[in-house]
């Protein structure tokens, strides 16, 4: 799924009326199943921020694979077992 979008609070001081922050946050490269720390690029002269990490995590996703019935008469060599996805699909 896309990254959603990321944000912040600011939990101790406050800006002055007008004042903004500029810059973002991001996160660690990877798409994989894993937590990835997010960092921060805002600024504003005028104050001294601390920055406090946080994680971003990419869980695993759902899926169900069910397996095909398969018959053989008896002598005969096994058929090849397959199987559908029947909830979910594989990433590209």
């Amino acid at each position: 799924a896309v990254d959603p979008a990321f944000t912040y609070q600011i939990t101790s001081g406050s800006l002055e009326a007008g004042d903004v922050l500029t810059g973002g946050l991001t996160r660690d490269l990877g798409e994989d199943v894993g937590e990835y720390a997010i960092s921060s690029t805002l600024s504003n002269g005028n104050y001294a921020i601390t920055f406090v990490p946080a994680i971003f995590s990419i869980t695993q996703k759902e899926i169900t694979i069910t397996a095909d019935t398969k018959t053989k008469l008896y002598g005969a060599v096994d058929p090849a077992f397959t199987y559908q996805i029947t909830s979910g699909s594989l990433e590209a």
